[in-house]
């Protein structure tokens, strides 16, 4: 979610954010979710997210057999911002500028 956060400049420290994210259940044993494996054409945050796990998990390298290639996370990200996803869009810019992907 997009927010603004008023930093009183007198204080003149750094911010920091933590930000969790909680489960109930799991679709499967394995710990996948099923809804977002396989997002539709037209949800652009369900294609974000994807992305942005997939690119995680190939920088870690954790889950070899689910690791995506930089091709398929880039697509993501690409359908994604074409449907107006500034996320996607910003994670596009990163990608180019840390040669993630060539630009």
């Amino acid at each position: 979610m997009l927010h603004g956060v008023d930093v009183d400049p007198s204080l003149n420290s750094s911010r920091t954010s933590l930000i969790i994210w909680f489960v109930d259940k799991f679709d499967n044993e394995e710990g996948e979710r099923k809804w977002l494996l396989r997002p539709s054409d037209n949800d652009h945050v369900k294609q974000f997210i994807l992305a942005l796990a997939s690119e995680c998990n190939a920088d870690s390298n954790q889950n070899k057999s689910r690791s995506s290639s930089k091709n398929e996370i880039h697509e993501l990200y690409i359908k994604s911002a074409q449907q107006g996803n500034v996320f996607a869009l910003n994670s596009l810019a990163e990608m180019c500028d840390t040669a993630f992907i060539p630009s």
